[in-house]
């Protein structure tokens, strides 16, 4: 964590001296959950086979402290914020784990036609149970760092780009063919007619490498994937928004099997239908890298849809749900006919505010897994209360 909290430093190095704003807030967040599926198993006697009980699910809590610093002059605005946590289960104490995440960036602006963002991003979290077959207590680091720049070339008329460097590192030797090193590159040309409708072309370029696989039966080590996308935000009136990108990905995998060519994109209906609620609908088509080692990665299609209702001013009830359909490509996953799930996820959750810098938040997330292969289907509740304090 030092090398990423030096980095973060280096961020706001460049603010030191300046007049301006400091502003704090340390927090404090506890959370008990019950996992009725800690393990992603398929059924009680893959349970009782694996961990000689055919009880799968567990309690857990889940402490975490934290602060965040934002330091703001002129049109600037730079900020830091960092959270340790402590996780500790009833039934599996092997699994008690610390973890801690990490954010930095910096919003910058000169002038009227110029302006963009640089953000880090690091976490270390426990690994997660669903593309695995053990119970042993694995972490995955992962570290993002983009930067952002938008350029004005007249009112209407206008450019951005972005560049992005993602790694992710497993601790458990069995799992490391997952670690990747991926740097992208996205460049959009922009048309914004007032006041209600934009449009663009973007190209996306993409080149990543897993450092611990072995290529060889049809599974790559590295990939190259390019898309060219054609984006548009269209607000017909002040209570509906439409926006969403199509066009045409290309995937090389360097040597492995089944590069893919075909359409991709992503399609977004918002509706507010009074001052305090809001529907969302979601379609996507999208290629993705994988976790899986008998696989270069999945194809996924599918369909979400939300709710935000702000019952009052300190209750808010949020929803989402997500239905998609996964196939996996390349090396053993294509053959007899592939591996393909179908997966159902949901998530909803009450805020409440009682006392300023205080909530209170009751949640469930549920989520279904039906693959073709085997130990790859479960079903798995849980249920939370999350308890935030901050002080401001």
């Amino acid at each position: 964590m030092r090398t990423e909290a030096l980095a973060a430093l280096c961020l706001l190095l460049p603010v030191a001296g300046l007049a301006g704003t400091l502003e704090g807030e340390p927090f404090l967040r506890y959370r008990v959950e019950h996992d009725s599926n800690l393990f992603r198993l398929e059924s009680e006697a893959q349970a009782e086979q694996l961990t000689g009980d055919p009880e799968r699910g567990d309690r857990l809590q889940v402490l975490g402290v934290g602060a965040a610093l934002q330091y703001s002059w002129g049109l600037q605005r730079a900020f830091v914020g960092a959270e340790a946590r402590r996780q500790r289960y009833q039934r599996n104490p092997q699994l008690d784990h610390s973890g801690h995440e990490l954010q930095a960036g910096l919003d910058w602006q000169a002038g009227r036609a110029l302006d963009g963002e640089l953000r880090l991003d690091q976490e270390k979290r426990i690994q997660s149970f669903n593309e695995r077959e053990d119970r042993a207590l694995g972490f995955v680091e992962e570290r993002r760092l983009e930067a952002a720049a938008r350029l004005a070339v007249t009112p209407r008329y206008g450019f951005r780009a972005q560049v992005e460097n993602r790694q992710s590192r497993n601790s458990l030797l069995r799992s490391r063919f997952s670690d990747l090193d991926e740097n992208s590159l996205r460049l959009e040309a922009l048309y914004t007619g007032e006041p209600v409708a934009s449009a663009g072309l973007a190209l996306d370029l993409a080149v990543g490498r897993y450092p611990a696989r072995q290529a060889g039966n049809g599974v790559t080590r590295e990939y190259e994937q390019i898309g060219l996308n054609l984006t548009s935000d269209w607000r017909p009136s002040g209570l509906s928004r439409l926006s969403g990108e199509i066009g045409q990905t290309f995937r090389d995998n360097d040597g492995g099997e089944d590069d893919f060519s075909g359409l991709t994109g992503r399609l977004a209906y918002q509706r507010t239908v009074s001052g305090k609620t809001r529907l969302t609908a979601e379609l996507f088509r999208r290629v993705e890298s994988v976790e899986e080692i008998d696989a270069n990665y999945v194809e996924e299609t599918g369909l979400g849809l939300g709710l935000n209702w702000q019952a009052m001013s300190k209750i808010g009830l949020f929803g989402r749900y997500e239905w998609r359909e996964a196939a996996y490509e390349g090396g053993t996953a294509s053959a007899d006919g592939g591996r393909e799930d179908r997966i159902q996820q949901a998530d909803l959750k009450l805020d409440w505010r009682p006392l300023t810098g205080f909530t209170l938040t009751p949640g469930l997330l549920y989520e279904q897994r039906d693959s073709n292969r085997a130990l790859r289907s479960f079903e798995d509740v849980r249920l939370y209360l999350d308890l935030e304090a901050r002080y401001d």
